[in-house]
């Protein structure tokens, strides 16, 4: 759902601003619980990047809340006192407090704090079933498998990237270098003995410029018309790993967020909307939709993921008998494939890791055939 950003007069008379999330400003207004009459502007809110905290500091904060509601201490002073010491929720103070005052319900505060929208959901289920403590206990365990599986997966494409990066830096920044006593050998009148990697580091020099604005527009065009480009690219060999990796991890993530709403008794359409209202990504909620859709129309949970193109077959083979076994034999198998499924997106990402690095490793070592055949070779073989 979009973000607005309504501007509004406090009781002071102050300016204040909110980001509050509504499918249309009506209900953004609505959710922000602020008075009509106070509100200056509404419009709609861009941010670049994830709203959501670091999730340390998500674990530090559930943590936190979790042990305010057990030990049955007053959740708004505590909440109060993590202001003053969490230094990321400052610039939300303002905000927090208003929602504080208007006695709003500890997953709005979370959700206004910037605590990811799955754990807001559990928190959510467990007030609307009278279970908060078992669900902000759901919502930490999320969290800290949310953060193992960022440490697990992030680290090895971050290798990747880096070396990617690096290298390119290398093909596009050598000719730089390398291309000016280049072009005073040959400005000199020498005869040189140039080959192709000669004449290709030359074209990088001299048209630098030029191809980084080619890369930019590059990006520019994959970023508008990725959805396209993904349709068409994403059984071919290089992409299908991808591929792989983002119905793994939706997969993984359903999983995750469905195991305590299942435990806790709610029905598995009830289930699966929260699950629904917890994703981010556009293609996981149109892909955990088409589920709820088909269990609307009498299919069951087994039968609804059977879809290759949006879940793993890992996933939905595990499940096949799913609604005969007993509560205990779906709790475990839960578990077990949730374990497996993590497993394997981990070992999809070093895959995609490898395959980044040798991708990099080659830019860097054509990066050195130009600086060794295309320039060093031929400054050996200058002549008049």
């Amino acid at each position: 759902m979009p973000w607005y950003l309504i501007q509004y007069l406090d009781e002071e008379g102050r300016k204040r601003r909110v980001e509050v999330e509504g499918v249309d400003d009506v209900e953004a207004i609505k959710n922000s619980r602020i008075d009509e009459n106070q509100i200056l502007k509404t419009s709609k809110s861009i941010t670049i990047g994830s709203r959501d905290l670091p999730l340390g500091i998500q674990e530090l904060i559930l943590s936190q809340v979790r042990a305010l509601v057990y030990s049955g201490q007053t959740v708004n002073s505590g909440i109060e006192h993590m202001l003053s010491r969490i230094g990321t929720l400052k610039k939300k103070k303002k905000e927090i407090q208003f929602l504080l005052a208007s006695n709003a319900v500890v997953s709005e505060i979370l959700q206004a704090m910037g605590v990811s929208k799955a754990s807001v959901a559990l928190v959510r289920a467990g007030e609307s079933s009278g279970q908060l403590k078992e669900a902000l206990d759901s919502a930490l365990q999320h969290a800290q498998a949310e953060k193992a599986i960022k440490e697990q997966v992030s680290s090895p494409f971050t290798q990747g990237l880096v070396i990617i990066l690096l290298a390119l830096g290398m093909v596009m920044g050598l000719p730089n270098m390398i291309g000016p006593a280049l072009g005073t050998l040959i400005d000199a009148g020498l005869d040189l003995d140039t080959n192709i990697f000669t004449d290709i580091l030359l074209f990088i020099f001299h048209y630098n410029s030029q191809i980084w604005w080619g890369l930019l527009g590059l990006v520019v065009f994959v970023a508008i018309f990725r959805k396209l480009i993904w349709l068409v690219a994403q059984d071919l060999p290089g992409f299908r790993l991808m591929k792989d990796f983002f119905i793994l991890k939706r997969s993984v993530l359903l999983l995750m967020v469905f195991k305590p709403l299942f435990a806790s008794g709610i029905s598995l359409n009830k289930s699966l909307e929260i699950v629904k209202g917890s994703m981010n990504s556009a293609s996981d909620i149109k892909a955990i939709n088409n589920v709820v859709l088909m269990m609307e129309s009498g299919a069951s949970l087994s039968i609804a993921i059977h879809n290759h193109n949006d879940w793993s077959p890992m996933f939905y083979n595990s499940f096949a008998s799913f609604e005969q076994a007993t509560f205990e034999a779906q709790m475990q198998l839960i578990e077990s494939v949730t374990v497996a499924l993590l497993g394997e997106l981990k070992n999809i990402s070093a895959k995609i890791a490898l395959t980044a690095g040798i991708l990099g490793k080659v830019l860097g070592f054509f990066a050195l055939m130009m600086m060794i055949i295309g320039y060093y070779f031929p400054s050996l073989t200058a002549s008049t």
